[in-house]
């Protein structure tokens, strides 16, 4: 916490006072200069960006007409938005320095923004188990730095391949959009998996593989993972103009160069979201169904509060943060589901009891 507010300290400092004294004579810079020329971005005072937070106040109101509850969490958010985004733009500035010349320089701060979205990622979905950071941290990164390799190697083609200036942002955007479609995807497959391990289990009786019992279940996950994406796709230039080319037009770059960039951004964002969410769901579902093909209720780790994070809304973080690090990495913890605590190891030991009278029938049948 002190280290982000000794960032913002540096990035809300007036520039007055950071720029070096005019020399004696010389007419001050316009503080805001003619729009017209586009010939580059109109400074934002702390002043500018106060007025900016001032709009929080809406989101307060409608909480408060509603009854929502969330006006504590949108302080939350409205503070750290302002002191993460402050600390980030004083790391970027050594890292493009230092990153330019040594390649770990990148790699490092790559595998930082990994953990953080896999953290994130993870604790979203309203159910857990134990093992779950570390599928979803192997999805996540695995996926997200393919993709940005490909970027950089066949599309881009970067000399030297790390170049921080394309690279670190480019890597941001995979991961921010990565992280909603895995959420999205798991909370799907283990909110079926929790509710509906009864069907499951009646597929797995009748002699079907892990692969074939979770194979529906799977497919509707991932599929509601890439439909945000799908939608995003369908609209963009038509209701929306994305982040990446707004930033290019407003930076003074052409349009069509901006708009070329852009569509590169969502064809690396669809590739990573959809390896990942994909493998991320199966992981899930094999930690559920083991390899001997039972269904393992007892594996799954109820979370207060945590699903309603998995759709983008919400903000509680009980059974997300540490919580869900320590449950999804560590041995142990967390709380059983109802279910689960219903149903004891013998359940699947006796599931091959349970099957083979049911097979012998089918197949006298």
């Amino acid at each position: 916490m002190a280290a982000a507010a000794v960032a913002a300290a540096a990035v809300w400092a007036p520039a007055a006072l950071l720029a070096a004294p005019a020399a004696p004579g010389a007419s001050p810079s316009p503080s805001r200069p003619d729009s017209g020329g586009r010939s580059g971005l109109l400074d934002l005072s702390p002043l500018d960006v106060a007025l900016c937070v001032l709009l929080v106040a809406v989101q307060v109101l409608a909480s408060w007409s509603l009854g929502l509850g969330l006006h504590r969490q949108l302080a939350v958010a409205a503070c750290r938005c302002v002191l993460q985004l402050s600390l980030l733009g004083v790391l970027l500035k050594p890292i493009f320095a230092l990153g330019a010349d040594r390649w770990w320089v990148v790699a490092c701060y790559g595998a930082f923004m990994v953990c953080v979205a896999a953290l994130e990622a993870a604790g979203r979905p309203a159910h857990g188990y134990r093992g779950l950071f570390r599928d979803v941290a192997l999805a996540v990164g695995g996926s997200s730095v393919l993709t940005i390799l490909y970027a950089a190697l066949v599309i881009l083609r970067l000399r030297p391949v790390w170049s921080p200036g394309y690279v670190i942002p480019i890597f941001g955007m995979i991961l921010g959009n990565t992280v909603t479609g895995v959420s999205v995807g798991l909370n799907a497959a283990l909110e079926e998996l929790a509710s509906g391990g009864d069907r499951v289990e009646r597929l797995l009786a009748l002699g079907a593989s892990r692969r074939e019992a979770t194979r529906a279940l799977v497919g509707r996950a991932v599929r509601a993972a890439m439909t945000p994406t799908i939608n995003g796709m369908n609209v963009v230039g038509l209701v929306s103009i994305p982040g990446m080319m707004s930033g290019q037009i407003l930076g003074g770059s052409d349009a069509g160069t901006a708009a070329r960039y852009q569509m590169m951004v969502f064809f690396l964002i669809g590739a990573a979201g959809c390896a990942s969410a994909a493998a991320s769901v199966h992981m899930a579902a094999a930690a559920v169904v083991d390899g001997g093909a039972r269904y393992r209720a007892d594996r799954l780790v109820a979370r207060r509060g945590a699903g309603r994070k998995a759709g983008g809304g919400g903000s509680g973080r009980k059974g997300g943060g540490f919580g869900a690090w320590a449950r999804g990495w560590l041995p142990g913890g967390g709380r059983r589901t109802a279910a689960a605590a219903a149903t004891t190891d013998g359940r699947g030991a006796g599931q091959e009891e349970h099957r083979r009278p049911l097979l012998a029938g089918d197949a006298r049948g």
